[in-house]
């Protein structure tokens, strides 16, 4: 189950225990539960919250909370390009190199 399924379910009282099975606020669960402002719990908050509560899945939480690469904007600059002469760096003279390092 999703952690967003299971906490529509849960009242006030069951919210506070699986957030405190899980060592979190209950205001981070709402936070993380309903993803506000695309928050998401951390690979630890994660496992916390399995440990906590056996209707949690591992492979939901993943699928809940992961996200494609390309869809991450502060990644997109790190996305593999075809390299052009610009992006080359000189590592130093043609013969230095093709001699193994020695001039």
């Amino acid at each position: 189950m999703k952690l967003s399924a299971l906490y529509k379910t849960l009242d006030k009282s069951s919210r506070e225990s699986l957030a405190k099975g899980s060592g979190i606020s209950p205001a981070y669960l709402y936070q993380i539960a309903t993803q506000w402002n695309g928050r998401r719990p951390s690979v630890d908050v994660i496992g916390r919250l399995l440990r906590a509560d056996s209707r949690l899945h591992a492979e939901d939480l993943i699928s809940e909370f992961s996200t494609a690469f390309s869809e991450w904007p502060e990644l997109k600059e790190h996305q593999m390009h075809d390299p052009k002469d610009t992006d080359k760096i000189p590592v130093g003279p043609t013969d230095v190199i093709t001699k193994g390092g020695r001039a």
